[in-house]
């Protein structure tokens, strides 16, 4: 057996309270079986003929788990006498996980050498059983992952086959069966073993504790290094960001020059020659002489007024307020419109239509045309 070799299992395994021997030798073969079904995807028709004959079976077992766990022993390192019970266990532990998937989702992997393993079944070497969950747990969290952040309360539910507190309180709450959990001593001292023992790097940054960094691919030192750097790189980043583009306005200032420099003698600014072209203070271009608030073409329209908006008022959208007259001094035969009795000129008739457009169809019924002469009123038609 290789010390360069692994074994990779389904984190749901520890949530079995099987006894150590039964779970490590399940474990075991689920490996080996595994490794040996991954071995047999790569292997063309020939290839594996040629290694039915190799390990004594039948060419017809090509494509058979007994091939599988045998290509998985070899792949191990490991030497196995029964294939069959190797596979038969595999698939009892397959259909366990399968089942837990369907309930909870996805479970994560842990991988973990062989030696280890074998150490923990036969007694042989420094981890318990106890020790063997805590560490499968902070294993699971790291993954594939150089270092990973990680908070007890993760350990403590993996180290039980759980992946989150949420899937322990839904196996518990369906009458499921767990493995006890640790208590917080237990939990601290069998961390601080294995961190002793050299299982993994471990880094606290924070004096309150509540995430603590683990890797089992870098030293203390270099896991130090790279939290130092993570924990700075914005504040890093940002500072050097603001140098630059401190640097880059004054430069372009220095390259641009003043431009509001007072004029001198000669200049293109100079009130002795004054360019065509400049503006006052509101000014666009092309707006020579206007005034603040004009824009051009708008030569005497007052300010808030576009051009062509001489006396024009906005839109009046109350229904009219219509008073009577009182000019008497009204020009003998002025046209006008009659409105609910009162009469309207002309000029003040056509303002009306066109401060309520919206009102006319409403409101055309009721003009009607008319001629004031004196002080009767003449009506000529609807």
């Amino acid at each position: 057996m290789s010390d360069d070799k692994f074994f990779q299992f389904p984190l749901c395994t520890l949530a079995q309270t099987l006894p150590k021997v039964e779970l490590m030798t399940q474990i075991i073969r689920y490996g080996i079986t595994e490794a040996g079904r991954s071995c047999l995807q790569q292997l063309d028709v020939g290839k594996r003929r040629e290694e039915c004959v190799n390990h004594g079976l039948k060419v017809s077992m090509s494509n058979s788990w007994n091939l599988a766990a045998l290509l998985g022993a070899d792949a191990c390192s490991v030497e196995i006498a029964d294939p069959k019970g190797v596979f038969t266990s595999h698939h009892e532990l397959d259909r366990f996980h399968q089942a837990w998937v369907t309930r909870n989702g996805p479970d994560p992997l842990v991988r973990i050498k062989t030696a280890i393993v074998f150490d923990v079944r036969d007694g042989e070497g420094t981890l318990s059983l106890r020790e063997f969950r805590v560490l499968c747990a902070i294993y699971s969290v790291i993954g594939r992952a150089t270092y990973r952040a990680i908070t007890a309360r993760m350990i403590r539910v993996r180290a039980i086959g759980c992946k989150s507190e949420g899937v322990e309180g839904d196996e518990l709450g369906k009458g499921g069966v767990l493995p006890p959990t640790l208590t917080d001593k237990e939990l601290r001292g069998t961390i601080s073993k294995l961190h002793q023992t050299g299982w993994f790097a471990r880094v606290t940054p924070a004096r309150h504790g509540r995430v603590t960094y683990y890797s089992n691919r870098m030293t203390e030192t270099a896991l130090a290094e790279r939290i130092i750097i993570k924990r700075t790189f914005t504040a890093g980043h940002d500072n050097a960001r603001q140098k630059i583009t401190a640097d880059v306005s004054k430069r372009i200032v220095e390259k641009k020059g003043d431009f509001n420099r007072t004029a001198q003698k000669g200049d293109f600014n100079s009130p002795e020659k004054p360019a065509p072209f400049l503006r006052n203070e509101g000014q666009r271009d092309g707006d020579d002489g206007a005034t603040e608030g004009q824009r051009e073409g708008d030569d005497g329209a007052t300010e808030g007024q576009r051009e062509g908006d001489y006396n024009r008022k906005p839109p009046n959208k109350k229904p009219p307020n219509i008073k009577p007259s009182s000019d008497s001094s009204s020009p003998v035969g002025e046209a006008g419109y009659v409105f609910e009795g009162v009469f309207l000129p002309t000029l003040a008739a056509n303002k009306i239509f066109a401060d309520n457009p919206e009102r006319w169809p409403e409101m055309s019924g009721k003009f009607k045309s008319a001629r004031r002469i004196g002080e009767s009123i003449e009506e000529i038609a609807a």
